[in-house]
């Protein structure tokens, strides 16, 4: 589902050729670690969803911008910052994990996603941020955790962190992330 350019140590994804609506930026390509993506989801308007792999560095700036379709994304360990307008005019995004290991996110990167709740660690960058807004929440991946309401999500074979969503009444709804 991509055409990329694959170099001796790492794979970079230069073009996203797929039609699926459940997207997997996978960890590795030929063996070898898959660390970039750019824009090349920008402007899709059949992405539901998104797992991002745990060799991809960096959410650059506009990588999902006007995805307006786009509802639920995770973020797997490797990623450490996410740029401006990563995510603008995401209307339909509720749901993110972004992980402790995400030292940076750019104020406008989540430009017009309202109603918007964060999975995270507390004290983490992801906590900092939605804190800023009013329109954007946080909820604690290990409470959730303490209170038993999570649920594995299986991308491709593989198991992933958690991810649920969770109403404005902070009600605990178990939700599985399906990528083919």
């Amino acid at each position: 589902s991509y055409k990329f350019d694959e170099y001796s140590d790492h794979v970079v994804l230069t073009q996203f050729i797929g039609k699926a609506s459940n997207i997997y930026i996978p960890d590795t390509i030929k063996g070898k670690p898959v660390t970039e993506f750019g824009t090349i989801f920008k402007g899709n308007m059949k992405i539901v969803s998104v797992l991002i792999g745990k060799n991809c560095r960096e959410i650059v700036d506009e990588a999902f911008a006007d995805c307006y379709n786009l509802q639920r994304v995770q973020i797997d360990s490797g990623v450490k910052s996410i740029g401006k307008l990563a995510f603008f005019g995401c209307q339909a995004l509720k749901l993110i994990y972004i992980p402790a290991c995400v030292e940076r996110i750019e104020d406008d990167a989540f430009k017009y996603c309202t109603d918007l709740i964060i999975y995270g660690s507390l004290g983490s960058e992801a906590e900092r941020f939605a804190s800023n807004f009013k329109s954007i929440y946080f909820r604690d991946l290990e409470q959730i955790k303490a209170e038993g309401t999570t649920a594995s999500v299986t991308v491709a074979g593989e198991t992933a962190p958690a991810q649920e969503s969770v109403t404005e009444q902070e009600t605990v709804v178990t939700e599985e992330l399906s990528v083919a």
